[in-house]
C-alpha cells in the first residue's frame, strides 16, 4: 500500500501578527460558534502540493534546496480581517497581507518548480486562515488596518505536512529552507 502524505509550503507569521489575530478571533462573539483555526496552525501558505507519495518528499525537499536560495527576505504587513474567499459566499475568515510583489514572484516560482505534484495555492493572496463557517455567512464585516502591528519578515519556507487527528488537524514541520541574501 502506498503511503500518501498531504503537504504545503508554508510562511510562518510573526508572534505579535499571530497574537494579534488570535486575540481579535477570541474578542469576537459573532465567531464564537465557529471552527476556529489553533493559533499554532496559522501560517500563510505559499503552494499547496496535495497528496503525494513518500518519495516524492525527498524531491521535493531537494527542489526547495534549490528554488528558496534564489529568493530574496521580504516583509508583509497585516491588511484586514475578513470574511472569504472574496467573489465567492463566505466560508472563512482570513486576515490578509498588503499586496506584495514578492509574494507573487515567489508563488510563481513554486509554481514552476513544483507544479509536476499536482495542486497550487487556490488563492494568491498572502492571507491566516483565523476560522471556517459551519454555514456560508453574509454578516460579517471587515475590519480594517493590522491593529498597530509591524511588518514582518520572510526569510525562509517551511515543508509543512498536515495530519487529521481526532479534534481536528494538526501541522507538523518537515523542513525549513531560509531565503538567499537582501538585494
Amino acid at each position: 500500500m502506498i503511503n500518501l502524505r498531504k503537504l504545503f509550503i508554508a510562511i510562518d507569521i510573526s508572534d505579535d501578527v499571530a497574537t494579534y489575530l488570535a486575540d481579535y478571533v477570541k474578542k469576537s462573539p459573532a465567531l464564537r460558534t465557529e471552527r476556529l483555526v489553533p493559533v499554532e496552525n496559522y501560517h500563510i501558505t505559499a503552494h499547496f502540493i496535495g497528496l503525494i507519495d513518500e518519495k516524492a518528499v525527498v524531491e521535493i525537499e531537494d527542489l526547495l534546496r534549490t528554488v528558496v536560495p534564489r529568493q530574496h527576505p521580504f516583509e508583509l504587513q497585516l491588511k484586514e480581517i475578513t470574511p472569504a474567499p472574496p467573489g465567492r459566499k463566505y466560508t472563512m475568515l482570513w486576515g490578509v497581507f498588503e499586496d506584495s510583489r514578492e509574494f507573487i514572484d515567489l508563488t510563481d516560482d513554486l509554481r514552476a518548480t513544483l507544479g509536476k505534484f499536482g495542486s497550487d495555492t487556490k488563492e494568491r493572496v498572502p492571507h491566516v486562515t483565523l476560522a471556517r463557517f459551519r454555514r456560508p455567512r453574509v454578516d460579517l464585516r471587515c475590519s480594517p488596518g493590522g491593529g498597530g502591528t509591524d511588518a514582518f519578515l520572510v526569510d525562509r519556507l517551511t515543508l509543512m505536512e498536515s495530519l487529521s487527528i481526532p479534534g481536528g488537524v494538526y501541522y507538523r514541520s518537515l523542513g525549513y529552507f531560509p531565503f538567499g541574501k537582501w538585494k
